[in-house]
């Protein structure tokens, strides 16, 4: 198993996908499918910040498309209920991880590290459920 947090670069006062990085990522790394979590807006969410995380959301599919034949775009409710985490706490799903992966706890160590394993499970779950 291979973890890599999100390239990101600074933007002003705030972060962003660095989509020049993440392309030579899968560039150097090929996949032939790509498994991103399908996001929408949430409604106290406010208008800026909406905007960055539907960008963020638009670099990571368009990114997707020039380097992996499959993509999957999967609702969260989905994937979780494929590992029983549906109204489960954020922790379950780095717990899970813990679990299934033991030699890389120490990705996955801190609470804070639940976007980590959250993507993890995405890709075990495309993994698991594809036909290959």
């Amino acid at each position: 198993m291979r973890v890599e947090d999100m390239p990101t670069i600074e933007h002003g006062t705030k972060r962003r996908i660095d989509g020049l990085q993440l392309s030579e990522y899968l560039k150097s790394f090929p996949a032939d499918c790509i498994a991103t979590e399908h996001v929408h807006s949430m409604p106290q969410q406010g208008v800026a910040s909406t905007f960055s995380f539907g960008m963020s959301y638009g670099i990571a599919l368009a990114i997707g498309d020039v380097y992996a034949t499959e993509k999957i775009d999967v609702r969260p409710q989905l994937w979780k209920k494929h590992f029983g985490l549906i109204k489960q706490p954020k922790d379950a799903a780095r717990q899970l991880v813990l679990e299934k992966f033991p030699d890389d706890a120490d990705r996955f160590k801190r609470k804070k590290d639940h976007g980590r394993a959250d993507a993890t499970l995405i890709a075990l779950w495309a993994y698991e459920t594809r036909e290959l």
